[in-house]
């Protein structure tokens, strides 16, 4: 019961995330929502997020970076329910409780809307696995790689293999989004730790803000302070898996040409960082 209504919470908070207003899954409409529309979503989004924008919109890279890995997690984890249309069972729970608290003057919308969710869900269940594969091929971008000049700003591995022109876009997506997925969720960190109840994670991915991130919710809601957070973020750190393997183990790149591409990434951030240092100091 508790991990259904967090699996629902979760589910809602990183569709709002994804279309930018808030949204519930007990609405017919957004039940109706097809891959398309989510694919058409986020890479409007991505193009607001991405961390290239944060000098025109005033906003600093690392949050811009961030926001971004959310955004992409967020996509790749919704696909996963969109493409099986699994809603029942966590919508089941919440119908239960609701007609019983439904006012009168309520009942018929309410019967309106049941109805509208399972019409949804029978028609979904005609679908074959044919049709959804092919409508996952259709939905498959091609590769695009970067063809820009190699920016001057310090970059993560991730950035710096796409700008050098290793990786094409969707690879640089899916390993923010592999990254995103293999980190410990801080939400699951603090419940082990004893700073958060279930109840409370709950409560915090209700009423977070759509891209505010769990920890900074946490905090304006009162569940944690900024010590606790701290602590949080840094076990949070030590557990995270480096992005790298994510190249050997699904991009098939030679443990060899990670450690190269590494050495280059820091020798190329040490100098950004030293041509900084001397506009700084000419000023």
């Amino acid at each position: 019961m508790i991990e259904n209504k967090i699996q629902k919470s979760e589910i809602e908070y990183k569709l709002s995330f994804i279309m930018g207003k808030r949204l519930s899954l007990h609405n017919p409409d957004v039940l109706n929502l097809t891959v398309q529309d989510l694919k058409k979503n986020y890479y409007k989004r991505a193009k607001e997020l991405h961390p290239d924008t944060a000098t025109q919109n005033g906003i600093s890279e690392s949050l811009l970076t961030e926001r971004f890995k959310r955004l992409s997690e967020s996509y790749n984890f919704l696909l996963d329910y969109w493409q099986n249309r699994d809603f029942s069972s966590l919508l089941k729970e919440d119908q239960y409780k609701n007609q019983y608290r439904t006012k009168p003057r309520q009942k018929q919308r309410a019967k309106k809307t049941t109805q509208a969710t399972r019409d949804f869900q029978k028609g979904e269940e005609r679908k074959t696995a044919y049709q959804y594969q092919q409508e996952r091929q259709k939905n498959e971008s091609p590769k695009r790689f970067y063809t820009g000049p190699m920016p001057k700003t310090e970059m993560r591995f991730a950035q710096f293999l796409y700008y050098s022109k290793k990786i094409d876009w969707n690879t640089f997506v899916q390993a923010l989004s592999w990254q995103w997925k293999n980190r410990p969720r801080l939400g699951e960190i603090a419940a082990e730790k004893g700073y958060l109840k279930h109840a409370d994670i709950i409560t915090i991915l209700r009423h977070s803000f759509p891209g505010e991130l769990f920890g900074k919710a946490a905090i304006r809601l009162g569940f944690l302070s900024e010590r606790e957070l701290f602590l949080l973020l840094g076990h949070q750190k030590l557990l995270n898996k480096p992005i790298g393997l994510f190249f050997i183990e699904q991009c098939s790149f030679p443990q060899s040409e990670i450690e190269k591409q590494l050495a280059q990434m820091k020798t190329f951030n040490t100098a950004i960082k030293h041509e900084k240092q001397k506009a700084n100091y000419k000023r």
